[in-house]
C-alpha cells in the first residue's frame, strides 16, 4: 500500500469516527445537540477536503491542482463556519451567521467563478486561507473568555492554540506555494507531493486534538450539571441533605483542628410547600 492509500485510509477512518462520535453525542445522548450537529458538519467538511487532497496525490496536471485548490479550499472555509457555529451554540455566543455565511459564500463564488476559469491556483488557496483564518481567529478570540470562566485557563488556551495552529498550517502551505522554487528551503519539502503529505498528516492530528478538546468541554459540562443536581434541591435550588451533611462534616473537621467552638441551627418552616 503506497502513501496515498495510507493517507486516504487514515483520513476516512479518523473523520468518520469523529463525525460518528458527534452524531451519537447529539442524537442519541442529547449532549449539546445543535453544537454537536455543527461540529459533525465541520468534521465532514474537513474530512472531505483532506480526502480530496489525498486522492489528488496521483494527479500531476495543473488542471487537477486547480480543482484541488478550489474544492478543498472551499470545503475548509465551510468547515470553519460550522466549527464557529457549534461553539456559538455551546457557549451561547452572539450569533453572526449571516456575516460568516456571506463570507464563506463569497470565497466559494470567488474560487469557482473567477479563480477556476482563470487558472489561479494559488489565489484560490489564498482566498480560502484568508476566509478560514478570519473566521477561526475571531472564533478563538470570542470563545476564550467564556471557556476560561467555565472550564479554566488551560482549556481556553488549548482551544485557542489549536485554532491558530490550523490557521498557521493553511497560511504556511499557501505562502510556500507563492514562493519561487529557488526560494523554498529543503527543510520545507520543495516537492509538492511531500508538502501535501505533510500538510494532510498535520491536519489530521489537529482534527483529532480539536475533537478531544471539544469532547472534553462537553463531558465536563455534563459532569458539573450532574454534580449540581446531586447536591441541590430541584425546586428551590438550595443545597440538599447530602450536600449539607458533607459540608457540615468538613467544617466540623476544620474547626476541631483549630479548636474553635461552633453551633448548628435547625430552622423548621411550617407549611412550607
Amino acid at each position: 500500500m503506497d502513501t496515498r492509500h495510507l493517507l486516504l485510509t487514515f483520513i476516512v477512518f479518523t473523520h468518520s469516527l469523529i463525525a460518528s462520535m458527534w452524531w451519537v453525542a447529539g442524537s442519541l445522548m442529547g449532549l449539546s445537540r445543535r453544537a454537536s450537529r455543527q461540529w459533525m458538519l465541520a468534521t465532514l467538511a474537513n474530512g472531505a477536503a483532506l480526502t480530496f487532497s489525498a486522492v489528488s496525490l496521483s494527479w500531476h496536471s495543473p488542471t487537477h491542482d486547480l480543482t484541488r485548490a478550489v474544492v478543498a479550499g472551499s470545503l475548509v472555509v465551510w468547515g470553519a463556519v460550522s466549527m464557529r457555529r457549534g461553539l456559538a451554540y455551546f457557549l451561547k455566543l452572539n450569533h453572526s451567521d449571516r456575516q460568516h455565511l456571506a463570507l464563506a459564500g463569497s470565497v466559494v463564488a470567488f474560487n469557482t467563478l473567477l479563480c477556476w476559469p482563470m487558472g489561479w491556483n494559488t489565489l484560490a488557496l489564498a482566498a480560502s486561507g484568508i476566509g478560514m483564518g478570519w473566521i477561526l481567529g475571531r472564533t478563538a478570540q470570542e470563545a476564550f473568555e467564556p471557556l476560561r470562566i467555565e472550564f479554566g485557563r488551560a482549556t481556553a488556551w488549548c482551544n485557542a492554540v489549536l485554532v491558530m495552529l490550523a490557521v498557521a498550517l493553511f497560511a504556511g502551505a499557501t505562502i510556500v506555494d507563492l514562493l519561487p522554487p529557488g526560494w523554498v528551503p529543503a527543510a520545507l519539502l520543495h516537492d509538492a507531493q511531500e508538502r501535501l503529505v505533510w500538510s494532510v498528516t498535520t491536519s489530521i492530528v489537529l482534527s483529532i486534538l480539536s475533537a478531544f478538546v471539544l469532547g472534553y468541554v462537553v463531558v465536563m459540562r455534563l459532569v458539573r450539571r450532574l454534580e449540581h443536581l446531586s447536591h441541590h434541591d430541584a425546586l428551590t435550588g438550595l443545597l440538599n441533605r447530602r450536600a449539607i451533611e458533607y459540608l457540615l462534616d468538613r467544617e466540623d473537621q476544620r474547626l476541631q483542628r483549630f479548636g474553635d467552638p461552633f453551633s448548628v441551627l435547625l430552622i423548621d418552616i411550617d407549611h412550607f410547600k
